[in-house]
């Protein structure tokens, strides 16, 4: 896991980094339409609760940090962070995954969901982001 914090921007950062064969059960799923992110709920309310952890008994500012997790796969790189209300308690996800080039979004990125919607290029990038 890990917390960083970049000063110039201001945001903090949670963040599980996920080895390829890692979190079999939690492994998101990626179909024909999307991203199912729903068995990563109790991966991301565990996070949340170590988020409020810290920021309860050392420092009330890391209860705004993103808390997510990171998925390497060779080149291919995807962050899936928490989303829906702030502080997020881990339910759900924001539907946009980041990474190193662009976002992929499949919904706005206001509201939480635990599955994107993806299709052409962004499902086939996801696809090499989540697999075992």
């Amino acid at each position: 896991m890990w917390v960083t914090y970049d000063t110039e921007n201001r945001v903090g950062r949670i963040f599980l980094k996920v080895p390829p064969g890692a979190l079999h059960a939690c492994l998101p799923r990626v179909d024909g339409s999307g991203v199912d992110l729903a068995p990563l709920v109790p991966l991301g309310r565990a996070l949340a609760a170590y988020r409020d952890r810290v920021s309860g008994h050392f420092d009330v500012r890391v209860a705004s940090f993103r808390v997510g997790a990171s998925f390497v796969r060779g080149s291919y790189l995807c962050n899936a962070w928490l989303g829906g209300q702030h502080p997020p308690d881990g339910s759900t996800f924001s539907p946009c995954l980041t990474t190193a080039a662009h976002d992929l979004c499949g919904g706005d990125p206001h509201v939480g969901v635990v599955r994107v919607p993806l299709g052409g290029d962004d499902l086939a990038y996801a696809k090499e982001c989540f697999r075992r």
